[in-house]
C-alpha cells in the first residue's frame, strides 16, 4: 500500500496543495495522520496517494497488535494462564509504545 502511494506520487497528479521543496512539506505538517476515518475512506475514494500511504502505515502498525491480540485468545483457549498473562503484557507495552510513547516523541 505505501509502495503504491508512492509511486501514485511520483507519476501521478499531485494532490491539492501539495507541497514543492521539503522545507515547504516539513512547515505545513504536510500528510500528518488524521483519526477522521471518513476523510480517509473519502481519501482513499478519490486514490489520493497521502491517504493510501496512511492505509498503509494504518496496517503496518495493526499488524503487531493483531497477532498478539490473537495469541492471547489461542493461549487463553489453551487454558494456559502463564502465557495468557505474558502475552497480556507484551500487549499492553506494545499499546503504551505504540499509541503513547510514539506521540510523545514525535512532538518532543
Amino acid at each position: 500500500m505505501i509502495a503504491i502511494g508512492v509511486v501514485l506520487i511520483l507519476v501521478g497528479d499531485h494532490p491539492a496543495n501539495f507541497p514543492s521543496t521539503i522545507e515547504q512539506l516539513v512547515s505545513l505538517n504536510y500528510g500528518r495522520p488524521t483519526a477522521n476515518l471518513l476523510a480517509l475512506g473519502s481519501g482513499l475514494g478519490s486514490l489520493n496517494p497521502i491517504y493510501i500511504i496512511e492505509l498503509g502505515l494504518l496496517i503496518l502498525l495493526a499488524t503487531p497488535i493483531v497477532r498478539v491480540g490473537m495469541s492471547v485468545v489461542l493461549f487463553a483457549v489453551e487454558k494456559d494462564k502463564i502465557y495468557v498473562g505474558l502475552t497480556l503484557f507484551v500487549l499492553v507495552v506494545l499499546q503504551v509504545a505504540i499509541f503513547i510513547d510514539g506521540p510523545y516523541e514525535a512532538v518532543s
